[in-house]
């Protein structure tokens, strides 16, 4: 329990410090891009893998059914989470958030490929000070996945260099809201990996979270039929070198074998 609380806390600390200090320091460069699949060799995948570890805390399970985005009555009706994404409403949910996850991967509504494109994109932009350019593009990457984790974390900060501190805060508040609803049910290690819509944004849960970029990263086809995007990177203001896992099975069906490393 006091492992728990202390790992709330800190997770609190991070988050706060990352606000305190996105806005007052230069963007960090862009971190390396989702990997050309196979680049990385079977020697740095045994690297990034931590099978043997424990898991900090025991996370709830998610009991929210599939059939509830799909009901017009429910709050969780996909819809309805969507239009409270798109207006930035501060009344959402985790559960609504993990829900609206769930039901898109559920459809195939996602296109990872894409997504990691116009996240990579919109970092470029950032760190080319081609704020416009870079709000233009979040934008994009936000219409074909609301609750996208690089989308609003680029777009606040785009914003705040333009001179928009509303929406820059509104942003940077739902990004709030994505990483503690993903963190409430997930802490990345193999046991209970984050959930998200593409491999982009694991590096961005580094940088948000952890204050971090990962330093290597590639993708794993595990022994239990999982596609996990696999993140390495030493966190400062954790001081320990994190290693850390999404859950990217929805992507699988898109990608040939050669495109990960097996376990």
């Amino acid at each position: 329990m006091t492992i728990n609380i202390q790992f709330s806390k800190l997770f609190t600390i991070i988050l706060f410090l990352f606000e305190a200090l996105l806005f007052a320091q230069k963007v960090p460069p862009p971190p390396p891009k989702p990997p050309k699949h196979n680049t990385t060799g079977k020697n740095d995948t045994g690297s990034l893998r931590m099978y043997g570890e424990e898991s900090v805390k025991t996370f709830p399970a998610f009991t929210i059914p599939l059939s509830a985005s799909e009901d017009e009555r429910s709050v969780y009706f996909h819809q309805t989470v969507e239009e409270k994404l798109v207006k930035l409403d501060s009344t959402i949910t985790p559960e609504q958030i993990i829900s609206f996850t769930k039901f898109k991967i559920s459809k195939n509504q996602i296109d990872p490929r894409l997504l990691d494109s116009l996240a990579n994109k919109a970092y470029k932009q950032i760190e080319e000070q081609k704020y416009p350019d870079a709000i233009a593009t979040a934008k994009i990457l936000l219409a074909k996945s609301p609750n996208n984790i690089t989308g609003h974390k680029e777009i606040s900060l785009a914003y705040k260099k333009t001179g928009d501190e509303k929406l820059s805060s509104l942003h940077f508040a739902m990004l709030t809201k994505i990483l503690k609803a993903v963190f409430k049910y997930g802490d990345g290690t193999a046991y209970f990996p984050f959930l998200v819509n593409n491999f982009f944004e694991g590096i961005s849960i580094y940088e948000a979270a952890f204050r971090c970029k990962p330093n290597k990263i590639t993708l794993i086809a595990d022994k239990k039929g999982r596609l996990l995007g696999a993140y390495n990177g030493y966190s400062s203001a954790m001081d320990q070198i994190l290693i850390r896992y999404s859950d990217l099975t929805h992507w699988k069906s898109q990608l040939k074998k050669g495109d990960y490393t097996e376990e």
